[in-house]
């Protein structure tokens, strides 16, 4: 099995202000984010990984030099950056706050994500969503069989990937909520069997 660890970024700004955060906006992580994010060193500074794979967003990679800070990897710090993990595309919700969408509107897209209507608001398809980031679970497998890679990216694309990766349904890829900020998820995987080794830990949570 390849064990993935996977990293969702630490609160931005644009998580503060309660505003869609996806693939085309960008913004600082908060004092909060930065802490969460430095916190992750006590499960991570011991591990090595054959490889780390980052998604393009500044977001993603702030948090991921600061999770490793004091980690081996930290000195000369290499990692993959790869496209398939950029955040969910919002469409015309991009950057735009929470209260400006209609609540029954709000209501259908958190509760029957399998049956909303994506293209009305020019959003990625959910399928389209997990269908990138399973793309590059299985090349890792492929090249890394038995080995650790580490995965940082964001809440809805990390939530929905490995939800499906443990076999729930989309319209259901809720039901535990979205991966915390700063959090870190721990998945053993091989085609058609994935096991849940922790789900969201974070420098708070853990012990």
């Amino acid at each position: 099995m390849t064990e993935f660890y996977f990293l969702r970024h630490g609160q931005t700004q644009i998580n503060l202000e309660q505003r869609f955060n996806g693939a085309t906006v960008d913004s600082p992580l908060t004092k909060a984010g930065i802490k969460g994010a430095e916190g992750l060193n006590r499960y991570l500074k011991d591990c090595r990984f054959e490889k780390i794979y980052c998604s393009p967003q500044f977001r993603a990679q702030t948090t991921l030099q600061l999770a490793l800070a004091q980690s081996h990897h930290h000195q000369q710090l290499q990692y993959i950056v790869d496209e398939r993990l950029r955040e969910f595309h919002f469409g015309k919700w991009e950057g735009i706050p929470f209260s400006q969408v209609d609540a029954d509107i709000l209501k259908q897209y958190h509760q029957s994500p399998a049956t909303f209507d994506t293209q009305a608001f020019q959003m990625e398809s959910y399928g389209h969503l997990y269908e990138r980031g399973n793309a590059l679970i299985q090349e890792i497998y492929q090249q890394y069989p038995d080995g650790k890679v580490l995965i940082v990216g964001h809440g809805v694309h990390l939530t929905l990937l490995i939800q499906g990766l443990l076999g729930t349904p989309i319209d259901q890829f809720r039901k535990d909520g979205l991966l915390p900020n700063a959090s870190l998820t721990i998945v053993d995987y091989q085609p058609s069997q994935a096991q849940l080794v922790t789900w969201g830990l974070t420098a708070q949570t853990g012990h």
